[in-house]
């Protein structure tokens, strides 16, 4: 007499757990690589507007011989509607009327 073998159809534990730590690591590799992006981009928008507003503090410099009083002045003959903050703290540039000077006051951007 021969023995039919059961032949089960389906995963095994092992394999289910082999899978899901696969997927966790690609998860986790997806998450690290979008924060460092987000964080770049975040970076990169408040140096441009830094450059932006040092380039229309110059401007207003070279024109009426004395940087303005506050940020505000520089709207509209300078720049048109734009918003004086870091877009990743939301707090306004630090600017130094005396020396002409902007700075952003999240530690990790570059001061112009």
């Amino acid at each position: 007499m021969v023995k039919k073998l059961k032949v089960e159809k389906g995963f095994s534990l092992v394999e289910m757990i082999v899978v899901f730590l696969i997927i966790g690591i690609l998860i986790a590799i997806v998450v690290v690589v979008y924060n460092f992006a987000l964080t770049k981009a975040e970076d990169t928008s408040c140096r441009s507007n830094l450059r932006i507003i040092r380039s229309a503090l110059e401007t207003y410099q070279a024109q009426e011989q004395s940087y303005p009083d506050n940020l505000n002045q520089l709207t509209p003959d300078y720049i048109k509607q734009f918003n004086f903050a870091c877009p990743v703290e939301k707090s306004p540039y630090k600017y130094d009327k005396d020396e002409g000077t902007i700075e952003c006051t999240y530690t990790t951007h570059t001061n112009f």
